[in-house]
């Protein structure tokens, strides 16, 4: 059984870079199914944020999420990749986190983030919205 929808939270700098690095919202629309045969990532997605002040006339940026979900143990590997012209393809942040089953059955992945080229890091949190 696979897991999709909105999930909406919050991605963190670590504490060192808390004065250089703002909190950026999470906003994802993700599917997390079994495994397939084949190369196809397991994981994916899209998602933006619309208080990107970074990129002159481009106030909301978008992106796509891709990779892995190991159903077993609930680790998941994304990679988000921007969708624009003016943020060069390398530019990626890499989220390693888990997925778990709350006790009201709701579904949370957290975990840590990455972005290499611009040498950041912290931490990310994210809730599945309830649907119907």
């Amino acid at each position: 059984m696979g897991v999709a929808a909105l999930w909406l939270g919050e991605a963190s700098p670590a504490a060192e870079l808390a004065d250089s690095v703002p909190v950026n919202p999470i906003h994802w629309s993700l599917t997390l199914q079994p495994p397939t045969p084949g190369p196809a990532p397991n994981a994916f997605g899209g998602g933006y944020f619309d208080d990107a002040g970074d990129i002159p006339g481009s106030p909301v940026l978008l992106f796509t999420l891709d990779g892995t979900w190991d159903v077993s143990s609930g680790a998941v590997t994304l990679t988000k990749r921007y969708v624009s012209h003016n943020i060069p393809e390398m530019m990626t942040v890499v989220y390693e986190g888990k997925l778990c089953s709350e006790a009201d059955g709701s579904y949370i992945l957290k975990g840590t983030w990455t972005n290499v080229v611009e040498e950041t890091h912290g931490v990310f949190g994210c809730r599945l919205e309830p649907q119907g």
